[in-house]
């Protein structure tokens, strides 16, 4: 599976808002990705973290997983998954890797993330998930991390044009990688309100170089249809 991990984070008991996707059936419901409530009923990943590598990597129609199969979890508490609906023109590469994922049962004693509607430039940015310290010791799925990166512009590549992205220049600097995959790039704006701006979807490695991740204000139609589908709103920006 493609995953990715926060390196250079730090360990928060944050972000109650964020949460992580685990085995269904594994007894430690460690995350091995991690996404964002945004509604009651509804949590936002990157698409690729629906799949296997198998099915990525080796199927010409790729099909995500059972739902039966995985849970999304917070604090420990494990949700039902009922739909997982993945954006229809999602290529397993940078393009489209987005996703939701449907709970059973509403969420109501954690607020929902508040989406962007702009496109952040040059701008600090907080990113939060489960991934892997990159020490010596793997401990992915153990602890929620955040970090701070500084947005700039995407290369200049048609494959980029719907990602907001970071330069990792110097190993140890924060990032993100194994285990942080569909977690939240969120940016403050000068009233104090935060918005979920990115999804983190991967990069050049964990280490240095450039990151890419989905910008939400290019999918916001694709979401908000899906909301108005669901019994409760999002938290719109």
């Amino acid at each position: 599976m493609i995953l990715a991990q926060i390196v250079g984070g730090v360990i928060t008991d944050g972000y109650p808002e964020v949460g992580g996707i685990t085995g269904a059936r594994w007894v430690d419901p460690k995350p091995f990705c991690t996404g964002t409530l945004i509604s009651p009923s509804l949590f936002l990943t990157a698409a690729h973290c629906l799949f296997s590598d198998e099915q990525l990597l080796d199927s010409n129609d790729p099909q995500p997983y059972d739902t039966s199969l995985i849970q999304v979890v917070f604090a420990g508490q494990r949700y039902a998954v009922r739909t997982l609906p993945t954006h229809p023109l999602f290529n397993d590469d940078t393009l489209n890797d987005i996703a939701l994922v449907e709970l059973v049962d509403p969420i109501l004693d954690i607020a929902p993330a508040r989406l962007a509607r702009f496109t952040p430039r040059r701008h600090a940015a907080t990113i939060v998930g489960f991934g892997d310290s990159g020490g010596p010791v793997a401990d992915a799925g153990e602890f929620k991390r955040e970090g701070t990166v500084r947005l700039r512009g995407c290369p200049a590549d048609p494959d980029y044009r719907t990602s907001i992205c970071w330069y990792t220049r110097f190993d140890g600097d924060t990032n993100s990688c194994f285990g942080d995959s569909g977690g939240p790039v969120f940016v403050t704006r000068r009233t104090g309100v935060r918005y979920l701006a990115g999804i983190i979807a991967g990069g050049d490695g964990c280490l240095m170089g450039w990151n890419y991740n989905t910008n939400v204000a290019e999918y916001r139609d694709w979401i908000d249809d899906l909301v108005a589908r669901s019994s409760v709103p999002s938290n719109g920006g």
